[in-house]
């Protein structure tokens, strides 16, 4: 078998609304299902997946494709590596790929790095747990508040004094060929002579793992003054401190559960936090955040809260992360310590529930940036100037025309200028996104196509006046349409009009849906449309109409909480619990009051 039946196999066995409901809860809306969008924030699912084409589209930010596409944007993988996932887990076997000899050395080599690793993490744990040339090590990490339970979920380890183990701890129970890999990861330093030694020395060893627990590399934290408080592995082919996470292994499935991510910077920060029951927490590797760590955690989170320490260095910190926090579509809000506490002695000192209060009053990252810059630059001409100079990384960083708009409308109301006077000095211009567009695929009009008269009715009505979709939404359109093809109609018809598009005509929304049955629907639509006119009368018609619709809606929407209130009156009554029952009825007497306001016309 090939690697390309391989392919082909997979998409076979393979249902994308199986795969992709692993981490996206989907719910069925006509011949699709609809979900929260993994690759950006939402609050209403936009975020399509057709079973019938085995493709999804999501109508926020325009993530289109497969099910391969869809793994490897969702783990930050390759090709190959998503095949093989999916090869494993559908019980393909894949076949043995012809390999230069010297594809074959360079995976063959990283494959024993990752082992070298495993041994060197392995033998530091070891030592720390039963050695006697640990106590100080073990005696530290008590008296940090670290119980044994964190730290063998983290596998905390200890490199040991030379002093008493000598220079070559770790090298004299590595192979020749592990000496090499050692020299090459930087687990063994180079003396000029060409001779080596152990680069970690009594020092705490914290090992660092990727997303798929593979590990990369280590920190070491001093037990002396010699050295560097903190040393990390140097950069090599497995380990890119900035493409890295300290404890999202082990938190990552805490943090989807959250769907938030708390940034601190330190290790023991870390550990402290996860020992008083805090959990969802990550740190950077001893350097600034990148928008290469923020995409690890995206597709978990709805949000980032960054705790940083509040001193300048955390400030700047906070500062320099907003240019990633904007590529990469993700919120971000940051929480300042007090001045001298750091996470581990926040924590520790007040306990978990302040720091809860603490994460609760964080400050949105944009806004906190732009107190920021108000209070270092203030508003003086020259003021104004240096925040301008300052704030264009942040403009030309924005994903897309929206988002460039919002920064800019944002700092021109904070400087008192125009907003067309921010963009001549960041010398952007408000040009139009580029809009990925699936694939279209053909196929034959699906089941569930069939609409309601009420649905019909307001489908026709917003294809004919784009303009009242907002509102017509906002009275519970969408509520009507759920679970049906009309809900993914009107998510592309709002994503054109919300991409610029406010005098979009019947005929292109037509044109810009793929093939399928939200296409062959609309076609139905438009051709059995009625004639409403270009004129005075044809607009005031339309106004009218608008008008019954979203009456019908609030009626709908009333009637519906009139229903579930008597159901839960009737349990109410059942369980004999009185007091429940008094506030049900006076609730569905207030609902029923609404109603006859509506139908007497109130």
């Amino acid at each position: 078998m090939s690697w390309e039946d391989v392919k082909e196999k997979i998409k076979e066995q393979a249902d994308i609304v199986q795969v992709i409901g692993e981490y996206v809860e989907l719910k069925r809306s006509g011949v699709r299902y609809l979900g929260l969008c993994p690759f950006h924030t939402e609050k209403t699912p936009s975020f399509s997946v057709n079973q019938a084409d085995q493709y999804y589209y999501c109508f926020g930010c325009q993530a289109a494709g497969d099910v391969f596409s869809f793994i490897m944007n969702y783990h930050r993988i390759e090709f190959n590596e998503a095949l093989k996932l999916l090869a494993d887990k559908y019980h393909i076997a894949i076949p043995e790929k012809k390999e230069t000899a010297k594809h074959q050395a360079e995976r063959q080599r990283r494959e024993r790095l990752f082992q070298l690793n495993e041994k060197t993490a392995a033998l530091y744990r070891d030592y720390f747990i039963k050695q006697k040339g640990a106590e100080a090590a073990r005696t530290y990490v008590s008296e940090r508040g670290i119980t044994s339970k964190t730290g063998a979920a983290f596998e905390l380890g200890f490199a040991p004094d030379p002093a008493r183990e000598g220079w070559n701890f770790l090298q004299s129970r590595l192979t020749s060929e592990e000496t090499g890999l050692a020299a090459e990861t930087g687990l063994l330093a180079t003396k000029e002579k060409g001779r080596t030694y152990d680069r970690f020395r009594n020092r705490i060893i914290f090992p660092i793992r990727d997303s798929r627990g593979r590990c990369c590399g280590f920190g070491g934290r001093a037990l002396d003054e010699r050295g560097p408080k903190y040393l990390n592995s140097p950069e090599s082919v497995i380990y890119r401190k900035g493409e890295l996470l300290y404890g999202l292994y082990q938190q990552k499935d805490l943090i989807r559960r959250a769907r938030r991510a708390v940034f601190v910077e330190g290790n023991f920060d870390l550990l402290s936090l996860v020992d008083h029951g805090f959990e969802g927490v990550v740190a950077p590797l001893g350097t600034a955040l990148t928008s290469f760590q923020l995409g690890l955690v995206k597709p978990l989170v709805d949000e980032v809260i960054l705790l940083f320490d509040g001193d300048q260095a955390g400030i700047t910190a906070a500062q320099r992360a907003v240019v990633h926090f904007l590529a990469e579509q993700l919120t971000g809000r940051i929480a300042l310590l007090p001045a001298g506490e750091d996470p581990d002695t926040f924590v520790r000192a007040h306990g978990v529930g302040a720091l809860h209060e603490l994460i609760a009053a964080a400050h949105p990252l944009p806004e906190f940036v732009a107190d920021q810059l108000k209070k270092r630059h203030g508003l003086s001409l020259d003021g104004k100037r240096k925040i301008l100079a300052e704030i264009k990384p942040l403009i030309e960083a924005a994903a897309g025309r929206a988002q460039r708009a919002m920064i800019v409308s944002h700092f021109a109301d904070l400087l008192g200028v125009s907003a067309d006077d921010i963009r001549v000095q960041a010398k952007t211009a408000p040009a139009p996104d580029r809009r990925e567009h699936a694939a279209a695929i053909s196929v034959q009009p699906a089941a569930g196509t069939t609409l309601t008269p009420v649905a019909r009715r307001l489908l026709v009505h917003m294809l004919m006046h784009p303009h009242n979709v907002a509102a017509l939404k906002e009275a519970g359109a969408r509520d009507e349409l759920a679970g049906g093809v009309g809900e993914v109609v009107l998510l592309h018809l709002e994503s054109m009009i919300g991409h610029g598009h406010e005098t979009v005509q019947p005929e292109e929304v037509l044109h810009a849906l793929p093939p399928g049955a939200e296409r062959t629907v609309v076609a139905q639509l438009l051709s059995q449309r009625p004639m409403m006119g270009d004129d005075e009368s044809g607009s005031l018609r339309g106004a009218v109409e608008c008008a019954e619709l979203i009456d019908w809606l609030k009626k709908s929407r009333l009637q519906k909480q009139a229903g579930s209130l008597l159901v839960q009156i009737e349990q109410a009554q059942k369980e004999e619990d009185f007091v429940v029952l008094r506030d049900l009825i006076a609730r569905k007497m207030e609902v029923d009051n609404l109603l006859k306001g509506l139908v007497s016309g109130r």
